[in-house]
């Protein structure tokens, strides 16, 4: 029988070619693909909850609000006033005058539709945080120093010159003035005033004010209900009191939440509202816009301090400024009982 012949062909003796990997070889390289190439779960996301989104807003206001009073620290000092020579001043710290405004939006209506008066509003930190939140729709400050207005305008400039805050500040205006010259407190819902050192005549002319206006909803005060309510005559009833801290000082004081107890008769709401002429000119300027506000404010310093006015203008122009304008002094709001000259008695 033959045998079979030795091929000398090398391909031939290996066997038939295959284009398949071995089997070893094929679970190596699948192992390394699938640990290249992890693999993605999707996960449908999850809305923030309404409490964590209440949390993330107020972390923002907080940061604006601390924003403003740096500005205002730069400006102005951290602590200001010049209550050299005037009527007493105090200012309670950011962290009280929040709470404050937290109080109010909780139990006093404080929104966004809310009009604020600040009654002696210094150098204007209440109306910035209240512009701040909850963001009323308009916070205007009245004060009777001369040189606190200026002061406030100053930080008003400041605030509304500062490229983050300027589209974040709701409109904020201060004027000069004397609040016993007001009518009414038309258009305010919501009344502020750090009263401690207001003279009695004057906290009965607010409170004559107050109960006249259809407007006005809540005053805001630093005195006891005894003095409000039976020495001023306020129509209102207290909802609430907290405790707070002065800048500056270990002092405090109790600030006192209060309601009118009936809305006026003497006129009824309408959907326009009126605007006392002692706020006139404050109103017809905020509600032009930031621009309109900072225009205004250059134009007040022009007047005052860039005009090169001899001594003798300065004197003709503020006779010819309104009596409602004028600074008046405190002496003018109490009585002053002067001694008679003294009888020498014969030896």
């Amino acid at each position: 029988m033959a045998r079979p012949t030795a091929t000398s062909d090398p391909a031939l003796r290996r066997g038939p070619v295959t284009s398949e990997k071995p089997v070893r070889k094929r679970r190596l390289d699948s192992r390394v693909t699938s640990a290249k190439k992890p693999k993605i779960t999707e996960a449908p996301a999850k809305p923030l909850s309404d409490s964590r989104s209440a949390e993330l807003a107020a972390e923002f206001v907080d940061h604006d609000v601390a924003s403003i009073y740096k500005v205002i620290h730069k400006t102005t000092g951290a602590l200001g006033g010049n209550a050299a020579g005037g009527a007493i001043y105090g200012e309670i710290t950011r962290n009280s005058m929040g709470k404050i405004l937290e109080y109010m939006q909780k139990n006093c209506e404080l929104g966004r539709d809310s009009v604020f008066l600040d009654i002696g509003s210094g150098l204007g930190k209440p109306n910035f945080h209240a512009s701040m939140t909850p963001g009323v729709a308009v916070s205007y400050g009245i004060e009777l120093e001369d040189q606190r207005w200026q002061l406030s305008l100053s930080n008003l400039q400041g605030v509304l010159k500062t490229s983050t805050l300027y589209p974040k500040v709701n409109p904020v205006i201060f004027t000069q003035g004397d609040i016993t010259d007001a009518l009414s407190l038309e258009p305010f819902s919501h009344v502020y005033s750090f009263d401690v050192g207001f003279p009695p005549a004057v906290m009965a002319h607010v409170a004559e004010c107050f109960n006249e206006s259809a407007s006005a909803r809540y005053f805001i005060s630093f005195h006891q209900p005894r003095k409000v309510l039976e020495q001023y005559g306020f129509e209102v009833d207290e909802i609430g009191r907290l405790g707070t801290s002065m800048a500056g000082s270990s002092e405090g004081h109790t600030v006192y939440f209060y309601r009118k107890t009936a809305l006026s008769t003497r006129t009824k709401e309408t959907k326009e509202k009126k605007v006392d002429p002692l706020f006139g000119t404050g109103f017809h300027v905020v509600q032009q816009g930031h621009d309109a506000v900072l225009s205004w404010v250059e134009a007040q310093f022009a007047q005052r301090f860039s005009q090169g006015r001899t001594r003798r203008q300065v004197q003709l122009a503020k006779a010819a400024t309104p009596s409602s304008l004028r600074e008046k002094k405190l002496e003018t709001f109490y009585k002053v009982v002067r001694r008679g000259p003294v009888s020498v008695k014969a030896k």
